[in-house]
């Protein structure tokens, strides 16, 4: 049985956060489920966490920060090995990653039953690709490859980005080479602008 208390005191807590509690029909209002979106820091706290999920059968749950709301609140979430992850398998979560979450209130914590990456465009933006290696790079990398290097976008206003395994060319194999005038998208992960899609539009 919940405890009234502590669920009451989450509720408010929730409430003046401007989260929305939704209760689904034929479901008790003791049940309510939640849904957050918001990035995330993950175990250690501070800078360099990391976390695969789903947690092993049998792990202890873990407790991780989702961070929302201007000025930025953070809302203590455990998740367990029975919460269900809707990003393929495995998801390793680092911190400023994107979440979208649904959870429940069990006892005195809000239990993720629900997780998923929500990777979606910090940066959309065209430029001169600068800082590559002098033969280029060809797309798509090599497993466990990353390559960092500059998109710049007008004179003295560089942004540098990484190209990992998972950057996908938008017209098959790609190869970029320095002054290519490239399209890309990218998100945070780990305090990097990662690129999910790039382009080549030609050479400055």
């Amino acid at each position: 049985m919940r405890k009234p208390a502590a669920r009451t005191t989450i509720l408010s807590a929730l409430l003046m956060l401007g989260l929305s509690l939704v209760t689904w029909p034929g479901v008790a209002a003791a049940d309510s489920e939640i849904k957050i979106a918001g990035f995330v820091d993950v175990p250690p706290t501070g800078p360099g966490g990391t976390l695969t999920l789903p947690l092993a059968p049998g792990a202890p749950p873990v407790t991780i920060l989702v961070q929302l709301g201007t000025p930025p609140q953070k809302i203590s979430i455990q998740v367990t090995s029975s919460t269900a992850i809707e990003s393929g398998l495995p998801v390793t979560l680092t911190d400023n990653d994107r979440v979208k979450i649904d959870a429940v209130i069990a006892g005195s914590v809000i239990q993720a039953t629900k997780l998923e990456l929500d990777p979606f465009p910090e940066l959309e933006v065209t430029g001169a690709a600068r800082g590559l290696p002098d033969a280029g790079v060809t797309l798509p990398l090599a497993a466990g490859t990353t390559v960092t290097f500059t998109v710049s976008l007008v004179p003295g206003v560089d942004v540098s980005v990484v190209l990992t395994e998972n950057t996908k060319a938008e017209e098959g194999p790609l190869t970029l080479t320095n002054g290519t005038i490239v399209q890309i998208e990218a998100v945070l992960q780990n305090n990097q602008l990662v690129v999910t899609e790039v382009s080549a539009t030609g050479a400055d």
